[in-house]
């Protein structure tokens, strides 16, 4: 243990704020861990060959025993190099089946960057992105002395929303045993780009505070989602929600995950019963965002 004398506290916590993310403080990684909840929903890595201009996606667990290394800055730091060595020193013999998530074969070039997208929620917050998805890693600075320039903001404008998502949560959950949500808050000019899985039903997207344009791969038209509206959305493909707003847009998904076991037979099968939730959209049509 380091015990720092009240005069070098200042100093001494400047010598920490590389390690920090979201909580600022003389934290190690162990406690970290155990003062805050964390809940990962999504970790991308993508793998850019500008030379070929070819994009790559790895498995965030292909080299690492578990995912906790994305929620923290040196350590994200740390893994994009990793990745960087390993695709070369492997001499382009790398299992590319079992660690990248397409079926391109060809060796990567040396002429490559790296950019990791984490989505997380701390203490029960809303889900968001934990880093820049835009910035190259492998171009990025980091040292223990200077906060994470790269770490995105936790969102902290969404706390008065805490009581609702309770009700929310409850009202959801009130629906089925198999009837599920899930919070989201994004920044300006920052998309998400979502799969929906074919185990999941009735999937609605609502937003709950902001603008957004929402724009699926099966659909030729795309539409811009503002606050109380809600949009259907099938399952099996992806779709984007772009944040279109001057500020950070909220919204929420709620659907039925047909997987879930030990369902009550008497339980709404396919649809979710009206509740408090419907009540948020608008009657107005959604506009077409061109």
């Amino acid at each position: 243990m380091i015990i720092y004398k009240k005069e070098n506290w200042r100093n001494a916590v400047h010598l920490h704020t590389g390690y920090n993310n979201w909580t600022n403080g003389l934290y190690g990684y162990s406690w970290d861990m155990m003062v805050h909840t964390w809940n990962s929903v999504s970790i991308t890595v993508k793998v850019v060959d500008n030379a070929r201009n070819k994009e790559y996606f790895l498995d965030p667990i292909a080299w690492t025993p578990n995912d906790r290394w994305a929620r923290h800055g040196d350590m994200v730091y740390q893994f994009a190099r990793c990745v960087e060595q390993n695709i070369h020193t492997d001499g382009q013999n790398v299992n590319v089946e079992k660690v990248w998530s397409n079926n391109n074969h060809k060796p990567i070039t040396r002429n490559v960057s790296i950019y990791i997208d984490v989505w997380c929620s701390m203490n029960g917050r809303f889900q968001q992105r934990m880093f820049d998805p835009k910035v190259d890693l492998l171009q990025a600075e980091w040292s223990p002395f200077e906060y994470v320039k790269w770490l995105m903001p936790l969102l902290v404008d969404a706390e008065d929303w805490r009581h609702t998502m309770d009700e929310m949560r409850n009202e959801v959950h009130s629906w089925s045993e198999k009837s599920e949500l899930l919070f989201v808050a994004d920044f300006p000019g920052y998309y998400l780009e979502n799969y929906t899985p074919t185990n999941l039903d009735n999937i609605t997207l609502t937003v709950l505070d902001g603008i957004v344009g929402f724009e699926a791969e099966r659909m030729s038209q795309s539409y811009i989602i503002e606050t109380g509206d809600s949009i259907r959305i099938a399952n099996g493909g992806f779709h984007k929600v772009h944040v279109l707003s001057k500020k950070s847009s909220y919204y929420m998904y709620t659907y039925f995950n047909t997987s879930l076991s030990n369902v009550n037979e008497n339980q709404t099968e396919g649809k979710l019963p009206e509740g408090k939730l419907p009540s948020l959209s608008r009657s107005e049509e959604i506009k077409r965002w061109d």
